[in-house]
């Protein structure tokens, strides 16, 4: 009898950390403002296919009513509880505002985070400001000098871009800037202000961290790429190529138009040249040199105005003491918006870079599946199936 209780005790230590080990993480995916969940399929299907998650539902969060008011909804609406969860954008805000409202109750007990705001999106003040529609208005203005425009509309123009039309050009950022989502979102606002302030952030045990992304050149383009559903660096590639393309139109015919008016403008002031004083080449010349002039600003806007002044408007560019400064986005979210606030926490895992993804592409990119995949294996050690 004595022998039989041992075995049952040595098979016992054997059993509990097998099954303890192999206990599966309770996951939720959280989507960002104007989104919905099946933006994470791609990763969530890795991840799940990789790892021993058991996926909570997917909740459709109400993403235009105030953050407080989303992380009421998914606490009531997830059907699992010890969750770790995987946000995106506003999602990771709103998962904090869980941990905030409702402590050792919370659904969630693990987050990660990804392209979240947490200091607040520069880009809604802009668009609150109408500082942003303002530069959108100076592109198409710009687009519409030339003669093409002038004969086949702005529309024809844009569409060399790929862009349908100048409504969607003017709707390329997709947010009303003064529901109450946004109005959490902004930089400084009061939401944001009150969450990263805090006294009970800085006592949380839960385990999080949190992903940035950034990109260095042609933002707006590989922004706009990434509003088809393919987010593909093929597509993004060929988007950017394309544009330009398109934009070097604009350049020579700045250039050709110039050459003709030089040399209508030679033949009128040359005395030994029949044209000389000939009203005639005066305004041939006038009427190059004007066309020119148009397609330089189309051109211009394209390459150099239209990315800086995006630049401004997401603060990736901005003056401080009198000095411009430039940093990193991921075409909506600068490096600084992303910054999870110092509390000195322990279990804060610190900011993971992942370079290459837009914003748009967060939640399907390889490089933020590849991070997700060494986070949850090393640092939040969910195991492998």
């Amino acid at each position: 009898m004595k022998r039989l209780q041992i075995i049952i005790l040595a098979l016992s230590l054997i059993v509990i950390p097998l099954s303890g080990y192999s206990q599966n993480q309770n996951t939720t995916f959280l989507h960002g403002y104007g989104s919905n969940p099946a933006v994470w399929a791609p990763i969530r299907t890795y991840l799940n296919n990789t790892y021993r998650l058991t996926l909570s539902n997917e909740v459709q969060l109400p993403s235009t009513s105030s953050v407080n008011s989303q992380a009421s909804y998914l606490q009531t609406n997830l059907n699992q509880t010890g969750n770790l969860a995987i946000a995106h954008s506003m999602g990771g805000l709103v998962g904090r505002e869980l941990i905030r409202q409702y402590g050792a109750g919370s659904k969630i007990t693990k987050f990660i985070t990804v392209g979240t705001p947490h200091q607040g999106a520069r880009i809604v003040n802009s668009i609150r400001t109408g500082e942003l529609n303002q530069r959108i208005q100076w592109l198409i203005s710009d687009l519409k000098a030339g003669p093409r425009a002038t004969f086949w509309g702005i529309d024809y123009v844009l569409n060399l871009l790929g862009v349908p039309s100048e409504k969607t050009i003017k709707a390329y950022i997709n947010m009303n800037a003064q529901d109450a989502a946004a109005t959490d979102l902004a930089r400084s606002s009061a939401f944001i202000t009150s969450l990263n302030a805090s006294s009970s952030l800085s006592q949380e045990t839960y385990m999080r961290a949190g992903i940035y992304s950034a990109e260095s050149n042609w933002r707006p383009i590989r922004m706009y790429a990434s509003t088809s559903s393919d987010k593909s660096d093929t597509r993004e590639v060929q988007v950017i190529n394309d544009y330009i393309r398109v934009a070097s139109y604009w350049r020579y015919a700045s250039i050709y138009a110039g050459y003709v008016a030089s040399y209508y403008y030679s033949r009128y002031t040359n005395p030994y040249d029949t044209g000389y004083g000939s009203p005639l080449y005066l305004g041939l010349y006038i009427y190059f040199a004007n066309i020119s002039y148009q397609m330089a600003r189309g051109w211009n806007a394209l390459v150099a105005y239209f990315p800086i002044d995006w630049d401004y408007c997401t603060g990736a560019i901005f003056k401080q003491n009198g000095t411009w400064y430039w940093t990193y986005s991921d075409g909506l979210l600068t490096t600084g918006d992303q910054a999870f606030p110092n509390n000195n926490t322990t279990n804060w895992k610190f900011n993971y870079p992942v370079l290459y993804a837009n914003h748009l592409q967060e939640t399907s990119h390889y490089n933020v599946q590849a991070k997700l995949d060494e986070l949850l294996l090393n640092q939040f050690n969910v195991p492998r199936r």
